[in-house]
């Protein structure tokens, strides 16, 4: 380990033989020298004349008050950055962000490990940090970019499309936020800050699913309207916010998806599974949910027949109601 030392400090002060900083005093001396000889190995102590022909007198006390341990037999290579000594990138990249780099004009200050907490869809946190970074393409930020695109709003008559005017001052979104039961809060962030990102910081405090789910449905509105030409109202919007919330809730319910109740089947149907998964039993379950009113709801089931060597998938979907609508089923050899 003490060699790795040494041999680091030849590294640093030593670059084709030339002296750096004063380090080495007697570059030509160093092309004979090895490691080893700066140590007497037998009693673990210095060699202090070559360490003193080697090294500059300030660099020379440092390695003279550097222990020799005499437990240490082998030298072997440590990554002081990990617990366990190993090297690994991710750690590399830490060391120099944090000790070689100066990165602190790269801060921004946030809260911003609320945002990864937040319980609702990747793509929602995604979008949140997007907007706190200010990197979420509007077109002012495109131009900005040098993306030769209109800046005027999809919406309304404005002519500067930025993050704030997406989500807080259009009028159209102004609707959406009042629709939510959300606008005065909103407006009590807009009064205290200035600027969008910490509009959305300050919010950041009292996140919630309504909140982060409604920021993604205003810019899908956006995009559709952009991309699609697709004309939305904004009872729409507030619709698809709350959609994508119910379902990401049904979606991590920590229990096994539910299974298609027999009762619910028209015989033709559940005859068909029980024939295409060769079986003679079918589990069965009474705690099939309703979904939201107008909606339908999918469930599928699959299971594996050893002594026929195939495997059956059953698909079911029935309206709000329970009623069922329509049923396939697939066998594979």
């Amino acid at each position: 380990m003490v060699a790795l030392q040494v041999l680091t400090l030849f590294k640093i002060w030593m670059v084709n033989g030339e002296c750096i900083d004063g380090g080495i005093t007697g570059a030509h001396f160093v092309q004979n020298v090895t490691v080893n000889s700066l140590m007497n190995l037998y009693d673990k102590s210095w060699n202090e004349e070559v360490v003193r022909q080697v090294f500059s007198v300030d660099i020379v006390d440092k390695i003279l008050h550097t222990p020799l341990i005499a437990q240490v037999q082998e030298d072997r290579l440590i990554w002081k950055v990990e617990r366990h000594g190993w090297y690994s990138v991710s750690s590399a990249y830490m060391l120099c962000v944090d000790e070689l780099v100066d990165s602190s004009h790269l801060w921004r200050p946030g809260y911003w490990s609320g945002i990864w907490k937040l319980k609702v869809p990747p793509k929602v946190k995604n979008l949140v940090w997007r907007m706190c970074w200010g990197c979420l393409p509007t077109r002012v930020r495109l131009l900005d970019k040098g993306v030769q695109c209109p800046t005027n709003c999809v919406s309304c008559p404005s002519h500067h499309e930025d993050l704030a005017h997406v989500f807080f001052n259009c009028p159209f979104v102004v609707k959406v936020w009042q629709m939510t039961g959300l606008w005065g809060a909103i407006q009590h962030a807009l009064s205290y800050t200035t600027s969008a990102t910490d509009t959305i910081f300050l919010l950041s405090i009292e996140f919630n699913q309504q909140l982060s789910s409604t920021f993604w449905s205003i810019w899908k509105h956006r995009n559709l309207r952009v991309w699609d030409d697709v004309m939305e109202v904004s009872a729409t919007v507030v619709e698809r916010a709350k959609n994508l919330v119910v379902d990401w809730k049904f979606a991590n319910v920590p229990t096994v998806a539910d299974p298609i109740p027999q009762q619910r089947l028209q015989p033709s149907a559940r005859e068909g599974i029980l024939a295409a998964i060769g079986t003679s039993t079918f589990v069965t379950s009474s705690s099939w949910q309703h979904h939201l009113l107008g909606r339908y709801k999918c469930n599928i089931d699959a299971t594996f027949s050893s002594h026929l060597n195939r495997t059956g998938v059953g698909i079911c979907i029935r309206d709000s109601e329970g009623t069922f609508v329509l049923a396939k089923v697939v066998s594979y050899p």
